[in-house]
């Protein structure tokens, strides 16, 4: 009797910590395509190692917004592979935190957004409308990033870094041109229609001295992107952020942070099409 109790328990246990789970139901059609995936074992193998430093219902995360809860499990996988210690997971905040020399927390927000209203029928959205997304991305995190420090669970002088995924924007592949993450954050300039203009350059306004760094990634993968880091995109705001963060801490990825505080200006750039330099 104790044997079968303990193997009732035991199976149990196994159970609450599987991230495919067949009583969740997901809202998110990738979830439903990971089901009857072999890639599903690969996902569940990281699930386990690291599931302390994820939400309690992430499993349902996942099967309501695939794409982001992957985006996080990959940043954590990447950040853990090259040696980070993760920081105490909290029920409320950003995402997750890896530790300081001091001991203090750098806090990571992870998002693979939609194409959004505007622009959700649109197959291939322009260069100028992926970079309408991104603001108002970023905006959004940034509110919430604001919350967070203004209820003591962010503090002050602790980094923040904002990851975004842009696989589901549809962005068409432009290996010549300059990156939308960079036209938005280290170009000054505007886009948008002419009553609706809004302006790019972020790490250039004061008011996103929040923003440590941004992690981009707008590739397109199927399987277990083990073999992207190297599509990382890493832009460090040197100039105006209040919690800077020194380049080269993150060594995966491409570091395509503008060299001084000096800026480009958008409207010398092709937007669309050809090459640039900066």
């Amino acid at each position: 009797m104790i044997e079968i109790k303990y193997y009732y328990y035991s199976l149990k246990e196994d159970l609450n910590q599987m991230l495919f789970k067949q009583n969740i139901q997901g809202k998110d059609h990738r979830y439903r395509n990971i089901l009857n995936s072999p890639v599903r074992n690969d996902y569940e193998k990281l699930y386990k190692k690291y599931r302390p430093y994820l939400d309690r219902d992430f499993p349902q995360q996942l099967a309501d917004n695939t794409e982001s809860r992957l985006w996080e499990l990959y940043l954590i996988d990447t950040l853990n592979k090259e040696n980070k210690k993760f920081g105490k997971h909290v029920s409320k905040g950003p995402d997750f935190s890896v530790l300081n020399k001091d001991g203090g927390r750098i806090w990571f927000e992870a998002v693979a957004p939609e194409k959004g209203e505007k622009f959700k029928n649109i197959r291939s959205p322009s260069s100028d409308q992926v970079i309408l997304r991104i603001l108002s991305v970023i905006e959004d995190k940034y509110d919430k990033y604001q919350k967070y420090v203004k209820e003591g669970i962010v503090k002050p002088d602790e980094p923040y870094i904002l990851a975004i995924n842009a696989k589901k924007l549809e962005r068409p592949d432009y290996p010549d041109e300059l990156s939308e993450i960079y036209k938005a954050v280290m170009v000054k300039g505007e886009v948008g229609k002419e009553n609706t203009k809004i302006k790019t350059g972020i790490f250039f306004d004061k008011y996103y001295e929040g923003i440590s760094a941004i992690i981009y990634l707008d590739y397109y993968y199927i399987a277990l992107p083990d073999d992207i880091s190297n599509r990382l995109q890493v832009i460090y705001n040197l100039c105006l952020a209040k919690n800077k963060i020194k380049r080269g801490w993150l060594k995966s990825g491409v570091d395509i942070t503008h060299n001084g505080c000096r800026y480009s200006q958008l409207n010398r750039l092709k937007l669309n099409t050809g090459r640039f330099t900066r």
